[in-house]
């Protein structure tokens, strides 16, 4: 699995709670909420379809689980 760039896996995001202008922000006003670019799983919502690759890559190559994991590891997220 890979870690949702918006919220690096942990499935909520910190979101300001305060009507105050910047200038009087004292920084603790905030609250998370469910991460919406992964619904909350955590997970890189394309990881489907990366997943799938994989699995192709695993039956056409016969390549190891760890060889997956480092692929994995080494593919970049985009922005």
């Amino acid at each position: 699995m890979r870690d949702c760039k918006e919220c690096n896996g942990t499935g909520t995001v910190e979101v300001m709670n305060c009507d105050n202008q910047s200038n009087e922000c004292c920084g603790g006003c905030y609250k998370e909420l469910k991460c919406e670019e992964c619904d909350g799983s955590g997970n890189d919502k394309d990881w489907s379809d990366i997943e799938d690759e994989f699995q192709t890559m695993v039956k056409d190559w016969k390549i190891t689980k760890e060889e997956i994991q480092y692929l994995i590891n080494m593919t970049p997220k985009v922005i």
